[in-house]
Order: structure tokens, then C-alpha cells, then sequence
């Protein structure tokens, strides 16, 4: 197999999951794709060495198979090995817990041909559950943290403003997502500490480059749900995680922060957040609690980069007004807008 055969590279991270993968690589295996068009790429940041090791050279019939074990761990980390690694024009990212079917590499193919401008391409992710989910996990706010994807769409589509795609089920222009930077590694999970949205940072780079990112519901996967992903304290975890990592985004300073020093603060809000805040098992009751830490998590990074968590309150407010382009262009009449504001703010907490 040489590099000019390969139309399209898979890509899967994986961390400590042995079990998963080989299912996840099984399923890849029989592909209708020819091996010799595609190739395989394992990213193991298990740091387990030996195991990897062993788990590696237990394989059989993966011709096209490239197991890469690095020295360091976090997905985002181990998707930029990927990119490094990767031979052909796009690569597909999945995750070891995922499913695929036959066609799903073709499927990709395909698309891309026929979207030219098109810098990722993502589609939908469906639960598997191994065992039944509890009576308060459903909706979509919920459902959209254990990474799955179902929106209302039936043909190809541009993904919205407040939609994102996830690597269980997502391609790239390998060019693209290179211009874009590759993954931020200081964003993203790195072992069992939950940072968030380093897909969602390249994407809005490769965004800003002019191409598109398209969403297609007929390419389904299927995500394993495990057990421990169906605890309440698990979400509200995810989400007070997932509240920093969105602010760092929104804000562009993920590079500029302490991310041990915000996990420190955040790992501490979480315990104090857990005791104040009991939940029920209704879906209600453990939503509301959930947007709880997402809001806590949100304005501890706001601090940890030096603004002041009311401020995105008065830029939703110029948003909706169509007011914000104006202040943008004339940042000194955006200051005195906010000093006001601050300064209203101080009277009703006063007047409370």
C-alpha cells in the first residue's frame, strides 16, 4: 500500500480501553472500502506501554493498520499524532467506544467529493446502552454531553451557531485542519480531567479559513454508553468542565491559561456545588442543576482570564440590539457602555 492508493484515513484514540477497541476495530476491519484504500491509525495514549504493547502485537488481519503508542496522553494530543501520522487528503477521528458501519468510510468519501468547500463533514451519533438508562436521562441537553448527535435535519446541512460536531463521527480536510493549527492539546480530556471543546476550537478556526462544516444525518454511528456515564454526578462534572472550556473558546485564550491552576479551582467548586445542590430524579430537576455548574464552570474561567462574568451579560444584550458590531468598531464608547452597566449592577446588588 502506498501512499497514492489511500483515499481516506481512520483515526481512533484511545486510553486504556482494550475491549472497546478491539470491538471498535473489528467493526472497521469490515469496511466495503478496500483495505489497501484506506488506512488505520491507533493513537494509544494509554500510557500503559507494556499492555499497548501486548494488546498491539495480538492483532491479526489489519494490513492497514498503524498502532502508534506515545509517551504522553490527552485526545487532543493524540488526534495531532493522527494528523502527523495520517497519508491521505482526509482523515475520519471515531472513538474506541463507537460503532461503525460497512459503508462508513465510502459514505465520507463520497461527500467530500460532492462538497468540495467543505473543511469537516460530521454526522450523527446514536446511544447504544448496555444497560438501561435511568428515568432522568433524556432530552437533549443531557443527551447532547455523553456526545451524541440527532438534529432535526434530513439532508446535508450547515451545523448552527449553537451546534457542534464530536470526533466519534467526524471527517476532515487533512490541508485544513492543518492551516486551522490541528487540535488545541491545552483543551480536551486528558485522562480523567475533563476539559472540553478542542473539536469545537479547530472547527470554528477552519470556519474563519471560509470553508464550510456540514452535518449529515444519513452517516450514523453508534456511541456505547457505560455505566458510569449514567450518574448524575458524572454530568455535572462534565458540565462544569465543559463551562470553562466553552468560555476559553468563546474568549480565544486558551492559550493564555493556567489550566492547572483553573482545574484546581474547578475541582473545588465542584465538591461545594455536589453539597448545595441535591437532585431529584426527575429530568427537570437534574437539567436545572446541571446549567448550574455549565454557568459555574463558565464564569470561574471568565475570572481566570480577568473579566468579569457580568460582561457577556451586556454583550448578549448589544447581540440582540444590533448594537455590537457599533461598540466593536469603537471599543472607547464600549468601555463607558460597560462602566454604566457596572455601575447599575452595583445599585440593584445594593438595593438587594
Amino acid at each position: 500500500m502506498t501512499s497514492t492508493d489511500l483515499r481516506i484515513s481512520v483515526a481512533i484514540c484511545t486510553y486504556r480501553r482494550f475491549e472497546l477497541l478491539l470491538d471498535c476495530l473489528e467493526c472497521i476491519k469490515n469496511q466495503t472500502l478496500p483495505a489497501g484504500q484506506f488506512e488505520l491509525l491507533v493513537i494509544d495514549n494509554s500510557l500503559q506501554p507494556e499492555k499497548s504493547a501486548a494488546f498491539r502485537d495480538s492483532l491479526k488481519g489489519f494490513d492497514n493498520l498503524n498502532y502508534v503508542i506515545t509517551e504522553k496522553c490527552g485526545i487532543a494530543f493524540a488526534r495531532n499524532v493522527a494528523l502527523e501520522h495520517c497519508k491521505s487528503p482526509v482523515i475520519l477521528f471515531t472513538d474506541d467506544d463507537v460503532r461503525v458501519p460497512p459503508t462508513w468510510c465510502e459514505d465520507y468519501i463520497k461527500l467530500f467529493e460532492k462538497y468540495p468547500d467543505a473543511g469537516v463533514i460530521g454526522g450523527r451519533v446514536d446511544p447504544i446502552w448496555p444497560s438501561p438508562p435511568p428515568s432522568w436521562l433524556s432530552g437533549s441537553l443531557l443527551l447532547n454531553l455523553l456526545a451524541l448527535v440527532k438534529w432535526d435535519a434530513d439532508e446535508v446541512t450547515p451545523v448552527g451557531e449553537d451546534q457542534w460536531l464530536v470526533t466519534a463521527n467526524a471527517g476532515y480536510r487533512i490541508p485544513v485542519l492543518k492551516r486551522a493549527g490541528g487540535f488545541c492539546e491545552r483543551l480536551g480530556r486528558k485522562g480523567k480531567i475533563p476539559f472540553w471543546h478542542a473539536e469545537l476550537n479547530a472547527n470554528l478556526a477552519i470556519k474563519r479559513l471560509g470553508y464550510d462544516i456540514l452535518y449529515a444525518p444519513h452517516i450514523q454511528v453508534g456511541h456505547m454508553i457505560e455505566p458510569q456515564r449514567m450518574q448524575k454526578e458524572w454530568f455535572f462534572r462534565q458540565q462544569l468542565f465543559g463551562g470553562a472550556s466553552m468560555a476559553a473558546v468563546k474568549y480565544k485564550k486558551e492559550e493564555d491559561i493556567d489550566f492547572d491552576l483553573l482545574r484546581d479551582a474547578l475541582e473545588s467548586s465542584y465538591m461545594k456545588l455536589l453539597r448545595e445542590n441535591p437532585a431529584d430524579d426527575t429530568v427537570e430537576d437534574v437539567v436545572r442543576i446541571t446549567t448550574i455548574f455549565h454557568d459555574e464552570g463558565y464564569n470561574i474561567c471568565l475570572k481566570h482570564i480577568g473579566i468579569n462574568p457580568k460582561q457577556p451579560i451586556l454583550v448578549s444584550l448589544l447581540r440582540k440590539l444590533h448594537l455590537y458590531n457599533f461598540y466593536l468598531r469603537h471599543p472607547k464608547y464600549f468601555s463607558l457602555t460597560y462602566s454604566l452597566f457596572r455601575r447599575i449592577f452595583r445599585n440593584k446588588d445594593a438595593e438587594q
